[in-house]
């Protein structure tokens, strides 16, 4: 039997609605659909299959849905789909696709019958919602504001225009004010393996998924420049990811732990890749960065390319290969520096220019300036992803699948300079002092390759498998270890020699060490509709899953880390290793294992028209801390077709990291001392070391939130949307890396172990975040081929410290643990205030897009108590000071850094069919951050705060151009 669908105007609302009171034999109902055999709930099915296309050609990706249940599916390369087991009886089948009018047709199946039904599409501007969802819910759902909680859909256009730049984290910026990226300097390994936060949450309690499977977290350590709330973290690198890969994306902004696992706190970030046949296609860009002041110069040159292409696999299967190429050359924006450099009394003549800027009046050294490096580093970033399916078996009910991707990434990155003059110098290697700077090789891998189907009988299945790997190896160069001497040929160092090392010469490029993530899962998810009399089947979701993690660090060469015995030229002690970053020594290896289960079930019915009620829960069981339970319940009212309530309420967890329980490093630390930068050295150590449970240290145990969110979603007409979203996180035992610890106390607990200062994990903090979402989206139809887009979004996000717990041994040291600084930084490290107005404006072959971006007050605390500073009374700019008695020694000072409204633009225009040009802005009217003022600039050196959310760089001129074979 072949029937033809109609076309259809517009698509009506889908029917949601229900009783609370049938959330309370949920799970007696799992319990129930597990044990008894699957027919007695439903007769034997028919399947309905067929094929979509729009003037002959097959239509890929279109989302087709058998109204009245949750059964549906989309449409492979060829257009073809299927959807197996739907009981016999009469239905109505919806076909929808962006850029296509919706289309239905009636269907009538008897049991155990095949039935045909192909659709045609006709080309139309089509409602902004229709995108189906594939995250915040196991059920089918049609539209974002169909769902229970808040989640942001983002199209391939939607990715590809958001910035010409291929960071994922820039582009996730960019798109979403939720989220903050902090462009952190002289931050070790950090400043090239910069983190993202969503929700001023860490970076680690963010989960990313691709294809709806989970993606692996870096193996760094992000000890310093993490921005708030994110030392210690490890959180997901987004920029290893290829961004022509993707075909979409989806945020969802609610606790999402007891559906998807650990990490799911603030919410979760799914990547699909893209899985349509299509012919070669790339994109080049050229750009260079433009700053505001004139004592810069135009630097910060990126050169991209980025393409992709996708074929069939024989006559049931596709394969797209995506790869990218990025060189992006260094910004700086670091002033002259003012001291002495090479002998006493040759400190250059410097002037502070108008705008804030040191200049150099007269040279009296051979020392290039500035000596110093802050802005981006320089960096090469590469990589291929792909993904490939196919139908397998006659009847095509199930489906191989497989996909990953490979990048290498090298970034370079650099420290405090040494200046000739100093101890840490040996002058006969760097004569006029040097910057000691990192290399960090970054390579990353991930493979997922699994099945899905039919079980007969409406179960449906997915089996998958997947490895992940992140591996970083770290080389310093242009350094020296000053323990060694000043000698590179040949060792003059006295010792005393570690057990193996002989005699090392000095080197000035070292490798300092690898860190290494393996991680390895099986999961296991089943999915089916079962009538329980309500207005919808409802949905149940079954899964299982078993990972196990490993973190490794691998040690140093001998020259990065030993201790030479030679006196520094002073003829004090030394500091050993290599400056900037210490190698990682022998003793600080750690291959460490952990593996975990998890089982959760999910389920999900309209239980009237109006009202949709959704539950899941979750249990997992961690080798190392214990098990966790956790539960989610949300629910959607709709009173009225253009209106929509929906809320949830959850509890969540985050496991701690394998890092934050093995990391083991010597880091050196700066202090301002009579405004110099004075080193010192810092050991961060195992919670499991006899030094930090001499400290008071206990085993690191999970976080655990506590989740509250409610909202609306209005559609007043047919092409407008807004959407409200308020939320509330509660966190409890945050697990921070502590500050340093350091005084008479620690050093009597650690004189018997001779350690250094130190720092730990510990669970310590408990925090509340409480938020608001705001978005409008509208699109007006001009005439054929033409039409506007207005995309509006604000986030309003505070985090508050409720409590800091500190272990007894060193109660007294409470401010070591978390001090105020941290504190401060955690709660005002990102504008509170974010947000974005995106417009896109299409006419033929041209397109226009005009954003502005938001950032609201970030307040830099430039000083606790103390003496009242110069900059309070002598009208310095954005300078605030608050708080000072007559004595004038008990207030803070600020720096207010914003607000600030930046806009980009781009045009484009499509030459002829297949090859477009695009020239484009950001930051077009060139807005910088607050220069710091005197005394608080590092003599001039640092005149911005790397940690600013409108970064420091300037205008970013670009042009781009598109090609599609």
């Amino acid at each position: 039997m072949m029937l033809q669908g109609r076309p259809r105007s517009r698509c009506a609302a889908a029917p949601s609605g229900g009783s609370v009171f049938g959330a309370l034999a949920l799970s007696s109902l799992l319990t129930l659909l597990v044990l008894l055999p699957a027919g007695e709930l439903v007769a034997q099915g028919g399947t309905l299959s067929g094929r979509v296309t729009s003037q002959g050609e097959p239509v890929q990706g279109a989302q087709v849905s058998v109204e009245g249940t949750s059964r549906g599916g989309l449409t492979d390369a060829r257009g073809l789909y299927t959807v197996a087991n739907l009981a016999p009886g009469s239905y109505t089948v919806r076909v929808q696709r962006l850029g296509y009018a919706t289309t239905e047709a009636s269907v009538t199946l008897a049991a155990g019958s095949a039935t045909v039904l192909n659709f045609v599409l006709d080309r139309e501007a089509v409602r902004l919602e229709q995108v189906a969802v594939t995250v915040g819910s196991r059920a089918r759902v049609m539209a974002a504001e169909e769902l229970t909680v808040p989640v942001d859909v983002f199209t391939r256009t939607d990715l590809i225009e958001a910035t010409p730049q291929l960071e994922m984290t820039n582009i996730l910026e960019t798109l979403s004010p939720s989220i903050y990226f902090s462009r952190a300097q002289i931050a070790d390994i950090t400043s090239g393996v910069r983190p993202f936060q969503l929700r001023g949450l860490s970076p680690d309690h963010s989960l990313v998924l691709i294809n709806g499977k989970r993606r692996h977290p870096t193996a760094v350590v992000h000890v310093f420049g993490a921005a708030s709330g994110g030392s210690g973290s490890s959180g997901v690198d987004m920029n290893a990811i290829v961004p022509s890969a993707l075909g979409g994306m989806e945020i969802l902004r609610d606790g999402a732990a007891p559906q998807y696992g650990s990490d799911a706190i603030a919410g979760v970030i799914n990547l699909q890749l893209r899985r349509d046949i299509h012919k070669p296609e790339f994109s080049m860009a050229l750009g260079q960065y433009t700053p505001r002041s004139d004592a810069f110069r135009r630097d910060g040159t990126r050169t991209e390319g980025t393409g992709s292409a996708g074929f069939a696999l024989g006559d049931q299967g596709t394969l797209v290969i995506s790869g990218m190429l990025s060189h992006r050359q260094r910004t700086d924006r670091a002033g002259p520096d003012p001291r002495d450099q090479v002998v006493p009394g040759d400190a250059d003549l410097i002037e502070k220019g108008p705008d804030g800027i040191n200049r150099i009046i007269e040279k009296r050294n051979d020392v290039p300036q500035p000596n110093h490096l802050i802005g981006d580093g320089e960096t090469f970033n590469s990589g291929v992803f792909f993904n490939a399916n196919t139908a397998l078996g006659a009847d095509q009910l199930r489906e191989g699948y497989a996909f990953g991707g490979f990048s290498f990434r090298r970034d370079n990155s650099s420290g405090f300079y040494r200046r000739g003059i100093d101890n840490r110098n040996w002058p006969d290697i760097h004569p006029l002092g040097f910057l000691p700077s990192f290399r960090g090789d970054n390579r990353d891998f991930m493979l997922v390759t699994g099945m899905r189907g039919s079980l007969g009988l409406d179960w449906t299945y997915d089996l998958s498998a997947q490895w992940n790997r992140n591996e970083l190896d770290t080389d310093i160069y242009n350094t020296l270890n000053v323990s060694l001497g000043p000698c590179l040929q040949t060792a003059c160092a006295p010792g005393p020699w570690p057990d193996g090392v002989g005699p090392v010469p000095n080197k000035t490029d070292v490798y300092a060490g690898t860190l290494k993530l393996n991680q390895a899962i099986l999961a296991w998810d089943v999915n089916r509709e079962v009538d329980i009399g309500v207005h919808t089947p409802l949905n149940v979701a079954l899964g299982t899953s078993f990972r196990a993690d490993n973190f490794q660090i691998l040690a140093g060469e001998p020259a990065s880390w030993v201790n030479g015995g030679h006196l520094d030229r002073a003829g004090g002690t030394a500091p050993p290793g290599s400056q900037v970053f210490t190698g990682f020594r022998p003793d600080q290896e750690a291959d460490e294992w952990r593996t975990n289960v998890g089982i959760y079930s999910d389920v999900e019915a309209d239980l009237t028209q109006q009202f949709r009620l959704a539950a899941a829960a979750r249990f997992e069981n961690y080798s190392d801390f214990g098990s966790t339970l956790t539960g989610k319940m949300a629910a959607r009212f709709q009173p009225a077709e253009q209106f929509v309530l929906r809320g949830a309420v959850s509890t969540g967890f985050r496991a701690p990291n394998l890092s934050q329980s093995w990391y083991s490093h010597v880091s050196t630390g700066f202090r301002n001392v009579d405004g110099d930068q004075v080193a010192y050295e810092i050991g961060e150590i195992p919670v499991s070391s006899p030094e930090a449970q001499a400290l008071g240290a206990q085993p690191l145990t999970e976080e655990r939130s506590f989740n509250l969110s409610g909202g609306l979603a209005w559609s007043p007409a047919e092409d407008l949307t807004f959407t409200v979203d308020g939320y509330q996180i509660d966190l409890k035992d945050r697990i921070i890396l502590t500050g340093t610890m350091s005084g008479p106390t620690v050093a009597q607990i650690l004189a018997p172990f001779g350690a250094p200062e130190v720092k730990f994990f510990t669970n310590a903090v408990d925090t509340r975040t409480r938020g608001l979402d705001i978005s409008g989206r509208y699109r007006f139809n001009l005439a054929t081929g033409r039409f506007l887009e207005v995309l509006g979004q604000y986030n309003r996000n505070i985090v508050e410290v409720t409590d800091i717990q500190v272990p007894n041994v060193i109660e007294e040291l409470r401010d070591q643990v978390f001090g105020s600084g941290s504190q401060y930084a955690l709660e005002n490290g990102r504008p509170k205030d974010r947000g974005t107005v995106r417009t896109r404006y299409v006419r033929d072959a041209l397109r226009l897009n005009l954003s502005g971006n938001f950032y609201g007050l970030q307040a830099f605390r430039l000083q606790e108590g103390g003496n009242q500073p110069a900059i309070c009374t002598d009208g310095t700019p954005r300078v605030r000071c608050v708080g000072y008695d007559g004595a004038g020694t008990t207030g803070s000072v600020f720096l207010d850094n914003g607000p600030h409204l930046v806009f980009d633009a781009e045009a484009s225009l499509q030459l002829r069919p297949g090859l477009s040009v695009a020239l484009g802005a950001e930051n077009l009217t060139n807005r910088e951050p607050p220069v710091r003022p005197n005394g608080f600039d590092f003599s001039g050196n640092f005149p911005y705060y790397s940690t600013s959310g409108l970064h420091m760089n300037g205008r970013y001129i670009y042009t781009q151009l598109r090609v599609q074979f």
